[in-house]
């Protein structure tokens, strides 16, 4: 029978003729190398609060990497030969009688100059990144384009810092107020930019000459039993990276090491300001010229002259 010309024969599949699969690829098996270890050099250590390490100051402002503690100042270079001097000898040396426990901020500065300084603060303790220091010195230089003045100091008080961890023997300023609060209110823009606190809204200009730690317990009663604590900011203590010394610090066990006390007797201020605020304003003292603005960051403090523009 003859076969159709347009049939489709169809063979079955000859298994000699089938290509073979691949054999499935083997897995690698990872191999893992330890790193080396970085060299001690490059290890930033993490500051570790200590307040043995700091006559039993503590942080107010926990540690944050890569935060630097800023504080905008004029400063009063005061000759050891000048009648203040020799008046705030007297004065440390007659409260270190009531207070045993105060430190001395300016007999204890460095011996080997022939002067020291007195501050009188701008701004509370601020907190910047790296990136805004740059921003913060420019605003601080514009803000010295101004004249120089004059400035002087009235009477003795007390004032406590913003956590009520120390007390200072301060000198209140009574000639140059006016122009101290301007270059608050002028700088107070560029801070609120930072979200940083500006000043006090009725500051007590102040430079202080001596302070103790506070017993907080008998503080927190006493400021919950009346007023509120008033402020004070001095020099601001710094570590390495520039962090202010902050109120929680972990390590309460070893500031109970240190003597506190509730605060200065007020008849220790009352005292000081019968037997010598009358030399503190008196020709004798007289008044101080203020030529210069200052900015710290960290360790470093640059200073801008008042140009008089």
């Amino acid at each position: 029978m003859k076969r159709g010309v347009n049939a489709i024969v169809h063979y079955d599949s000859s298994s000699d003729n089938e290509i073979p699969s691949p054999p499935p690829p083997k897995k690698r098996q990872a191999i893992l190398v330890p790193l080396p270890s970085l060299s001690p050099n490059l290890v930033v250590p993490t500051p570790v609060d200590n307040p043995a390490l700091h006559q039993g100051r503590i942080r107010t402002t926990p540690h944050v990497d890569g935060n630097w503690a800023a504080h905008v100042y004029v400063s009063i270079n005061l000759n050891r030969s000048h009648a203040l001097y020799s008046l705030l000898s007297s004065v440390i040396t007659q409260a270190s009688q009531s207070v045993p426990t105060l430190h001395n901020l300016v007999m204890g500065q460095d011996r080997d100059k022939n002067y020291t300084e007195l501050h009188i603060s701008l701004t509370r303790p601020i907190f910047i990144r790296a990136h805004q220091k740059e921003d913060l010195r420019q605003a601080v230089k514009k803000l010295a384009q101004r004249s120089p003045f004059t400035l002087s100091f009235t009477s003795f008080a007390e004032l406590h810092n913003d956590e009520n961890t120390r007390t200072f023997l301060t000198m209140e300023v009574g000639a140059g107020h006016h122009e101290l609060k301007k270059l608050c209110g002028d700088l107070e823009p560029f801070l609120q930019g930072l979200r940083q606190h500006s000043y006090y809204s009725s500051p007590r200009f102040h430079a202080s000459i001596a302070w103790a730690l506070l017993d907080q317990v008998l503080t927190s009663a006493k400021t919950n039993a009346g007023p509120p604590a008033i402020e004070a900011i001095a020099s601001p203590t710094t570590s390495s990276s520039g962090d202010q010394m902050t109120a929680s610090s972990p390590e309460p066990q070893i500031r109970a090491q240190f003597d506190t006390v509730p605060g200065l007797p007020e008849e220790l201020i009352r005292t000081l300001n019968h037997q010598f605020v009358d030399r503190l304003s008196s020709p004798m003292v007289g008044s101080f010229d203020v030529n210069n603005l200052a900015v710290r960051i960290g360790k470093e403090i640059v200073l801008w002259p008042f140009s008089g523009v």
